[in-house]
């Protein structure tokens, strides 16, 4: 609200309102095309995109995309098995021995309410926003910034944590003896999942200015440092090194400051592309040109071909800007 306070206090009425109409007809239907809008913004010295005319394909995908996260398939699967439990703990036969009932069916209506409640609250926050602006979600979708995980990973923890608690309060005599060694265990897991994600801290914490193919605010939200994001193969030129320059956005605000400081690392990411990059996966954009495999390939190719790789794991890589490949 206050952003378009500041918008009608700068344009003025007239151009403000021409400028908000078009910019939500275009995020909602595509229209005007985003060159018209283009021109319209350098015609008015504004600083804007716009997207695509809507795909439906495109647009149902981000939805999905919206709504899932690594091991949610574990997580619907262990939900499952644990509603199935939990009923089955609470239902018994009835006196005939013909016919079984819930016996305590009130206390497991409330709970299904409870998780009802909660995944909706979580679905609803993620999916209304892009339902609402169905051409920049196929571009842009909320799961190029990772926002999504925040409220997915609410429900997530929260039916976990559920169940964990469910079973060490119904099963100790079930667990007996081997309760204190699947505690060791577990306990055993915790420290070696703090080792690696120091590790991963580590890597992302760097200290230094640095360049990714991602949105840089993802990166410099970790790292507390400036950045050069949505670089693509253009900041990687054929003659060889990098140009940061190129790159689409600079999460920065001292920028001539920055255009004297050499990036030291380069975080290659294989997921979380903002929508608006050139250089995509074929499957991200269905029905839609970005550069493609063969452009994310190239970048890969190059970076592994200049620069000595520090840290590698199944989300992104980190190149050493400042140590070229030997040989």
């Amino acid at each position: 609200m206050l952003h378009l306070v500041q918008n009608f206090l700068y344009l003025g009425g007239e151009l403000f309102f021409r400028e908000l109409a078009m910019t939500i007809s275009n995020r909602i239907t595509g229209l005007p095309t985003k060159d018209e809008l283009k021109a319209f913004y350098q015609a008015h010295g504004l600083v804007h995109h716009g997207a695509e005319s809507l795909n439906v394909v495109g647009f149902l995908y981000h939805l999905w995309l919206g709504v899932t996260f690594p091991g949610w398939t574990s997580v619907v699967v262990t939900a499952v098995v644990g509603a199935v439990w939990v009923v089955g703990r609470k239902a018994g036969w009835r006196k005939d021995c013909r016919s079984m009932a819930i016996t305590r069916y009130p206390e497991v209506l409330a709970l299904g309410r409870r998780f009802v409640a909660l995944w909706g609250w979580v679905v609803g926050t993620i999916l209304l926003p892009m339902i609402m602006l169905p051409a920049f979600t196929q571009e842009y979708g909320i799961h190029g910034t990772g926002l999504h995980w925040y409220f997915l990973g609410i429900g997530a923890t929260a039916s976990v944590l559920y169940g964990v608690r469910a079973a060490v309060d119904a099963m100790p005599r079930e667990l007996g003896s081997t309760l204190s060694r699947n505690f060791l265990n577990v306990l055993l897991g915790l420290v070696v999942l703090g080792l690696l994600g120091n590790v991963v801290w580590q890597a992302v914490t760097c200290g230094d200015v640095f360049m990714t193919n991602i949105n840089p605010v993802t990166v410099g939200f970790f790292a507390g440092e400036a950045g050069h994001g949505v670089c693509e193969l253009a900041s990687l030129p054929e003659a060889g090194d990098i140009d940061p320059s190129q790159c689409h956005v600079s999460y920065m605000r001292q920028q001539e400051y920055y255009t004297s400081v050499r990036p030291r690392y380069f975080f290659f990411f294989r997921e979380l592309f903002p929508g608006f990059a050139e250089c995509l996966p074929s499957a991200l954009m269905p029905m839609q040109h970005r550069g493609g495999d063969d452009c994310v390939r190239q970048m890969e190719d190059r970076l592994s071909a200049r620069f000595e790789k520090a840290y590698e794991n199944g989300l992104f890589q980190v190149f050493d800007l400042a140590a070229p490949t030997r040989g």
